[in-house]
């Protein structure tokens, strides 16, 4: 924008994921009321930056980070940033405080539309209330969500993303996973063949791959996620959470008993060793028995 008033300003504007859905004109609404103070007080705008269904739990905000690096580049220029509330900037009090040192030693003095922000004792203090505010309400709320979850958990119910061979759905009105149809097949089968122990893990990955079987973003199956399927409670039907586990309230793709032998097969380490029963280097052991009826076995030795 064009520079003409003696005194420049540049303004940010935010909205999380939750606050867009409850309200689209939000990010406009806030660009105007910006806007507005900024001509009532006879300042200019250099620049606008948005952030948009970005959180502010966090610093790291594409917005935010152009934002102060524009700051740098043209600190000389710049007098004022602009802003609704001082919880668009952060709701943190820590994160508030070392984002306000970073405009202040670029020469920046933040204003804020709808809070009275003076530079005297008694003004920093308020601004540090409002700073305190914002960030309890932020942690109320998650309280109120990990309280919902605690919730939720006791009455069976997975209210999480579900993992591959589950899908989110509403059962009986209520946030909860059912079986897809598509997908929990092949998780079951990744469960027999280990139950079987034939296979090493990764020979299982690779056939279940082969089957088929792709994750939520069409890929086959990495090792990591693999690992992750085949050491995950919930497919025997328990939901670990909060350092506890609680009975789930939806189908179970495998029983308690079958994910415990896995577990113990895993944890053995044992791979696939092919019985060869015509092995030409040790024909007895096709038909020799001991008096238990123990067929023969035979190897070769590894030492000297």
């Amino acid at each position: 924008m064009k520079k003409e008033n003696k005194y420049m300003a540049i303004t940010y504007c935010r909205v999380s994921t939750d606050e867009q859905v409850k309200n689209g004109a939000s990010l406009q609404t806030q660009e105007r009321m910006n806007i507005s103070h900024a001509q009532r007080i006879g300042v200019g705008i250099m620049k606008i930056f948005f952030d948009r269904g970005e959180s502010a739990k966090s610093t790291n905000r594409p917005g935010l980070i152009e934002m102060i690096k524009y700051c740098t580049k043209h600190k000389k220029e710049i007098q004022y940033l602009i802003v609704y509330k001082i919880d668009r900037l952060s709701r943190n009090t820590g994160d508030y405080i070392a984002l306000k040192s970073i405009f202040a030693k670029l020469g920046i003095t933040i204003i804020s539309v709808t809070e009275a922000l003076e530079d005297t004792p008694a003004g920093r203090f308020a601004e540090t209330m409002f700073a305190a505010s914002a960030q309890m309400d932020n942690e109320t709320r998650a309280e109120r969500c990990t309280n919902g979850m605690k919730e939720a958990i006791l009455a069976g119910r997975y209210v999480w993303r579900a993992p591959i061979g589950y899908l989110n759905s509403i059962v009986n009105g209520k946030p909860n996973i059912i079986l897809d149809p598509q997908r929990a097949p092949f998780v079951r089968e990744i469960f027999e063949m280990i139950l079987k122990d034939i296979y090493s893990l990764e020979e299982v990955r690779r056939k279940i791959n082969q089957r088929g079987l792709i994750n939520k973003s069409g890929t086959p199956l990495s090792k990591t996620y693999f690992h992750k399927i085949i050491r995950n409670l919930l497919y025997a039907g328990i939901i670990a959470k909060f350092g506890k586990e609680y009975e789930g309230d939806f189908p179970a793709i495998i029983t308690k008993e079958e994910f415990a032998m896995v577990q113990k097969i895993i944890a053995r380490g044992k791979k696939k060793r092919e019985y060869k029963r015509s092995n030409p280097d040790f024909p007895l052991a096709a038909f020799v028995e001991n008096d238990q009826g123990k067929k023969l076995a035979g190897y070769w030795t590894t030492g000297n």
